[in-house]
């Protein structure tokens, strides 16, 4: 975190949170952050990087970046009910649920009703889509698996484990 400007008093959370913290503590946590937003950077501008076919589509429907989560998940994970995507999207229901609308409109996902239970819809991928869709999952996904495969599996189960505790601690 950067310093507060000279004369300026720092912030008083900052200083309450790093005060009972080492300084190797408070230095790892600096870098974790550091990392942390680099991180996001690079996913946010990867979403430039969809290809023109399926930016054009997108665009074409009326669609944005933001519906490309989405449709990845469907496409990679399978077809969900709004609920299921909205667990593996970690986003509201009401939120999951306008995209879905938004997606169904723009003709790229198929809503059918659960036969197992009516109440329910499920939501997929419609077919001449999803291979332009795993094309864009591919080139999004491709540095995190360059990333992980360099390392030993021992090591990328104590990475995910850590970042399972990360991400509980910033949920609590």
């Amino acid at each position: 975190m950067a310093s507060p400007p000279a004369g300026a008093e720092p912030d008083a959370a900052a200083v309450e949170l790093t005060a009972d913290a080492s300084p190797e503590l408070a230095d790892d946590v600096k870098a974790l952050i550091r990392l942390v937003t680099r991180f996001t950077r690079r996913v946010r501008d990867s979403q430039e990087a969809a290809p023109e076919a399926l930016r054009a589509l997108l665009g074409d429907a009326g669609l944005a970046n933001r519906h490309l989560e989405p449709l990845i998940s469907l496409a990679m994970d399978g077809p969900a009910s709004v609920g299921e995507l909205a667990e593996r999207l970690s986003l509201g229901p009401t939120t999951t649920s306008q995209l879905v609308n938004e997606l169904h409109r723009g003709g790229l996902v198929a809503r059918v009703e659960d036969d197992a239970d009516r109440r329910r819809t499920i939501v997929s991928v419609l077919e001449p889509h999803r291979s332009l869709i795993e094309q864009c999952a591919r080139l999004r996904l491709a540095p995190l698996y360059d990333a992980l495969a360099g390392i030993s599996p021992s090591a990328r189960k104590d990475f995910i484990r850590t970042w399972q505790l990360v991400v509980a601690a910033c949920e609590r």
